[in-house]
């Protein structure tokens, strides 16, 4: 089993949606930023996460995002981004909601995280 298989398998999510903070796994898996919002791969039972700049860069788009991760596409207002979905964790960690499943304080949680990670 690889490495990184093995650290997604160990990720530790828990959350607490009344905060506007992430799990200390919440952690792109390209280029290691953490404390915004998060994509996840959709349709198979370990994600990769990535951060918005990420998944854009690996799916050959140019986007603008709004503060709540949302863009205008060509089939309108969204927040997908190709294979990349909103990675909403449940509250005990263990999973991510469904696109259509989030609970709205969790799809609350994931709109007021930083888009971008804050550069120190």
């Amino acid at each position: 089993m690889s490495e990184i298989r093995d650290r997604k398998e160990n990720r530790t999510l828990q959350v607490d949606y009344s905060k506007i903070e992430t799990p200390a796994d919440y952690v792109c898996e390209d280029c290691g930023a953490t404390n915004c919002k998060l994509w996840r791969e959709s349709h198979t039972f370990n994600p990769k996460l990535v951060c918005g700049a990420c998944a854009v860069k690996e799916e050959g788009k140019e986007i603008s995002f709004d503060e709540g991760g949302m863009y205008v596409s060509e089939m309108g207002h969204t927040d997908q981004i190709g294979i990349y979905l909103p990675a909403v964790p449940t509250k005990d960690g263990i999973g991510f909601w469904a696109y259509a499943l989030v609970p709205p304080a969790g799809v609350d949680w994931w709109k007021k995280l930083p888009t971008y990670p804050i550069k120190k």
